[in-house]
């Protein structure tokens, strides 16, 4: 096969037919199921081209990656003012989210994500990209420059920043919040890059009605000569195959030869694959909170925070949270409903908890919160360190979970906490 544009001067064009041809093959087909030889036949080149132009697969993902991030943020990228400090953190926030918002550049983050178990080093490096945006390490130099920032590392900050702004993994899973809800939640991450929750709160709203409201989901009931015991092993196991191989890799022939129950009867239960799905999200989170600890709250604030943060950190990198986590953000085009429903009924009543507590605090002058249940949302979000499990296959350490810890409890209180124990934790 013979390139159409061979000439020398033609070959930045080529490299734009490649990099658009993989993009679109990584989007239809994820990270995994793209392949070079479609990628060549779309760009109407040799796979010898783009061996010649990229080192491996791997390089031309990254190449693909880099091109997907600017071209994403490009546009109306904003400037760094040290001289307004708080519209420039607000320009920020609202940069990141329309980024991250931009359907090219969240697919190829699902993409990303569900390539995580197959290729971890890679996924990990293309993840790395996103912190690396010269204009937010330029926004993190900015704050450490002043007086009561606390030294956290430029990279880990921006992270921070850009995940509090994007609005986490919700985001991820397709819940779109009205502008309202939006504003509130860069009000709050203005507030706390600015200035932590120590200093007065420019603005201070109490928490929507209904709020603290918890959220329900209720499997089908046993029906049938099947055993209940037995329904919660098969959904279990197809819990296991959607997380292994995705919900179009899953079949549901499959999941009834592992488990001995006839298709048809899992049809007359669940009445469809997709009813399945849920009834599989709905054990393995049922599984999640019935071993996980409830939060506790002792009188010294930065005891409690610091407690609080190693416990999230701890629980929410363990593997089965891991694999929910990923399935979720890679099955949620598809099944929005069913996969916001699951997170939800996971981390909702830490939310609602943690809200209290800050609203109680707020009221009796302890901390300055713009919205107390929005800061327990981003400080559960750092603590658990944001979306960094969904493409990083690094085990737990206690050590680094406690440097960890300390380093967003110092982020929220902008003071030493090196001293402070971890309590009843």
């Amino acid at each position: 096969m013979s390139d159409p544009a061979s000439a020398p001067d033609d070959e930045e064009r080529v490299i734009e037919r490649i990099l658009a041809a993989a993009r679109d093959q990584i989007l239809r087909h994820g990270l995994a199921g793209a392949r070079v030889d479609q990628i060549a036949r779309k760009a109407a080149v040799s796979k010898q081209t783009i061996y010649a132009s990229f080192a491996s697969k791997d390089d031309l993902f990254r190449a693909v990656m880099k091109a997907t991030v600017a071209r994403a943020s490009a546009p109306d990228m904003p400037a760094v003012d040290a001289d307004r400090l708080e519209q420039t953190l607000l320009q920020f926030a609202r940069w990141v989210d329309k980024s991250m918002r931009e359907p090219a550049n969240l697919g190829f983050y699902r993409a990303n994500i569900e390539a995580a178990s197959t290729f971890p080093e890679m996924s990990a490096s293309l993840h790395s990209l996103r912190v690396d945006t010269p204009p937010m390490l330029a926004l993190i130099r900015m704050l450490q420059a002043r007086a009561g920032f606390p030294p956290l590392d430029a990279r880990r900050a921006a992270n921070w920043f850009g995940v509090l702004a994007a609005g986490g993994i919700e985001s991820l899973l397709g819940r779109d919040c009205s502008e309202a809800e939006r504003q509130v939640r860069f009000d709050s991450l203005v507030h706390l890059f600015a200035s932590g929750w120590s200093a007065p709160a420019p603005l201070s709203r109490d928490p929507a009605p209904g709020w603290d409201a918890p959220v329900e989901a209720h499997e089908q009931d046993s029906s049938g000569r099947t055993k209940a015991s037995r329904w919660d092993a098969m959904l279990r196991l197809a819990f296991d195959r959607f997380a292994d191989n995705g919900f179009s890799g899953t079949s549901v022939e499959q999941i009834a030869s592992a488990t001995g129950i006839a298709k048809m009867t899992i049809y007359r239960r669940y009445r469809s694959k997709d009813a399945l799905f849920g009834a599989a999200l709905h054990r393995i989170v049922t599984d999640l909170e019935s071993g996980r600890p409830a939060l506790a709250f002792e009188e010294d604030v930065a005891s409690t925070l610091l407690a609080i943060a190693y416990q999230q950190d701890r629980i929410y990198s363990g593997k089965e949270y891991v694999r929910l986590a990923r399935l979720l953000v890679t099955a949620a085009p598809n099944h929005e409903e069913s996969v916001q429903t699951a997170w939800r009924r996971l981390t909702a009543q830490e939310e609602i908890d943690l809200g209290n507590y800050f609203l109680a605090q707020r009221d009796a002058g302890q901390l300055h919160l713009v919205d107390p249940v929005v800061a327990a949302s981003q400080f559960l979000l750092l603590a658990r360190r944001g979306n960094r499990r969904l493409t990083d296959e690094a085990l737990w350490d206690p050590d680094d979970a406690m440097t960890h810890a300390r380093d967003v409890v110092r982020l929220c209180l902008r003071r030493d906490v090196s001293g402070t124990s971890l309590g009843r934790f």
